[in-house]
């Protein structure tokens, strides 16, 4: 998969990734997007999505009981994503295929909205509040067994800032269909 153009992450927060250099990019990225989407029709530009959420959404379209999708990245964000993945990166090697259950991925993503993510630049509650994701704050996060609960916990780490609270998780929200992003899952959570 090929991330569109724009991201919709970058639509609703200016500097996301702007902190990435970008002389890393291919230089024949152009041309190799070109040579793909003419020989390869299975090739697909999502525009709006990034390869992450593709890389979900049809994680989630194609698994089935009996035919079961290996998420194959060395993204740490796809963790949030319930089912089967592989990492081949050195410090991931002794997992092989792991398997990663609802609530291990929401947790993660709970994680990430308190932490934030450097690589994104997306902000945690340190940047947006001055406070740090401590040991004893993740501990909070550990101890709770529902989503709610969960969703609630952070939500309060956000000082109740519902708007901050919403649009970071609509920034790390990994998505497993198109049309919903964390605004419609905390909507829907919440109905």
């Amino acid at each position: 998969p090929d991330s569109g153009s724009p991201p919709m992450r970058e639509v609703l927060f200016p500097d996301y990734k702007k902190n990435r250099d970008t002389s890393h990019k291919p230089q024949w990225h152009n041309e190799i997007r070109s040579y793909l989407r003419t020989k390869h029709p299975s090739f697909e530009c999502t525009d709006g999505l990034e390869a992450d959420d593709w890389l979900a959404i049809h994680a989630w379209k194609h698994s089935t009981s009996t035919n079961r999708v290996v998420i194959a990245s060395k993204d740490k964000d796809l963790d949030m994503i319930a089912g089967l993945h592989y990492n081949w990166s050195k410090s991931k090697e002794h997992l092989g295929v792991y398997e990663i259950t609802a609530m291990e991925g929401l947790r993660w993503f709970c994680t990430q909205m308190l932490t934030g993510d450097a690589t994104d630049n997306i902000p945690g509650i340190y940047k947006l509040f001055g406070r740090k994701a401590t040991r004893k704050v993740m501990q909070g996060l550990e101890e709770l067994d529902t989503i709610e609960a969960m969703l609630d916990y952070v939500l309060r780490q956000y000082d109740g800032e519902l708007e901050k609270f919403l649009k970071n998780g609509e920034l790390l929200w990994i998505r497993t269909d198109p049309d919903e992003g964390f605004y419609e899952f905390y909507d829907n959570l919440r109905r």
